[in-house]
């Protein structure tokens, strides 16, 4: 039998030349996340509220399933001997900012009041979209070595970049400033709940093991761009609002364009039938 799930895990972990940033592997997964909205939007161009609850539902549990296997990945392997080895790495605890988009959409699939689901569907189109604009475009550090970890990452920030475009332009996201705001709150309720396993199971790791959630722990320096450089030289406070502030930024002017270009193009179709009439 542990012979059967060696062979298991030793599938699962097939290795390959790492991928680079605009190479091949990773163009295909840009082209089947622009493939895959178009279709949504071509299919569901105005989505009921069973069929986005549906849509949230199938995301999430792929998503769901996606990240099962990863953090099998992460924690089994099989030594030299082909024996079953098992270490957990705390730096893939899925609590990540990217890791949110796949719980909101299961919340807001299952949960009935549709404020919720209203809200759920702002911060998807906005702070989902932004998570996966910043993977899809700059794929740093995203890939390994592992055929089954790239396909899992690609199909992960594909799928919210994808899910969150196609709510947006079809689902109804941003559409009151409302649900931009509950948008908002599910993303500082995050923050919120990362710091506090940040600061809670620091006791509880081996170590050496780096556990950093949202890469905004107060044990560990952050590895995100910018921030990095930034980090050092303020308190961590300062850090966390300087953190916060541009995403809620991002998302608020993202809902001011949504609201405000349909205004425009309405005013300019006005404009032309009055010079006709």
């Amino acid at each position: 039998m542990e012979t059967f799930f060696a062979s298991i895990i030793e599938l699962f972990d097939m290795t390959m030349l790492i991928p680079e940033p605009y190479g091949i592997f990773h163009i295909c997964f840009v082209i089947i996340t622009a493939l895959s909205c178009f279709l949504l939007c071509r299919f569901f161009p105005a989505p009921s509220e069973k069929d986005l609850r549906r849509i949230l539902l199938i995301y999430a549990i792929i998503c769901l399933a996606l990240e099962v296997y990863k953090q099998l990945s992460f924690t089994f392997g099989v030594n030299d001997a082909g024996e079953i080895t098992s270490s957990y790495q705390w730096y893939v605890f899925p609590f990540q900012f990217c890791s949110i988009p796949m719980y909101v959409a299961l919340l807001g699939a299952l949960i009935p009041n549709r404020k919720f689901l209203h809200g759920a569907i702002s911060f998807l189109a906005t702070f989902g979209v932004i998570a996966g604009v910043l993977v899809m475009v700059t794929a740093n550090a995203v890939f390994t070595d592992t055929v089954g970890i790239n396909i899992q990452t690609m199909m992960h920030h594909g799928g919210q970049l994808c899910i969150g475009l196609f709510l947006l332009i079809r689902g109804g996201g941003c559409k009151t400033i409302g649900a931009e705001l509950g948008g908002v709150g599910f993303f500082l309720s995050a923050v919120s709940i990362a710091h506090i396993l940040n600061i809670t199971f620091i006791r509880f790791i081996p170590e050496g093991a780096v556990f950093d959630m949202f890469f905004i722990s107060p044990h560990f320096e952050t590895s995100l761009p910018v921030y990095n450089n930034i980090e050092p030289a303020v308190s961590f406070p300062v850090f966390i609002i300087l953190y916060i502030l541009p995403f809620i930024t991002v998302s608020l002017l993202m809902y001011a364009c949504k609201t405000a270009i349909p205004r425009l193009i309405s005013d300019r179709k006005e404009r032309k039938a009055a010079k006709i009439n």
